[in-house]
């Protein structure tokens, strides 16, 4: 796949070079409910070049009990 290719790939799935690790249900809590950490970046490779594609970011301890709470309101609520 070229740089091209590739780049047409991403977009047409809404990825960036660098995506966010977690969806925190809270729209309105800017970037559209994505996290917005800074944790550290994990590497997409493409095998048959060895080089990456794109990056997702990891996120924090809060972030993540964040996106746990908000899990267990939806399903109480669901339920």
């Amino acid at each position: 796949m070229t740089e091209t290719s590739t780049s047409a790939v991403l977009q047409r799935l809404n990825l960036g070079k660098e995506n966010p690790g977690a969806y925190l249900g809270d729209p309105e809590a800017g970037n559209n409910g994505w996290s917005t950490s800074r944790g550290r970046a994990i590497a997409s490779i493409n095998p048959a070049t060895g080089k990456a594609i794109a990056s997702v970011r990891g996120c924090t301890a809060k972030d993540y009990a964040r996106l746990v709470d908000a899990s267990a309101d939806t399903f109480r609520r669901w339920r």
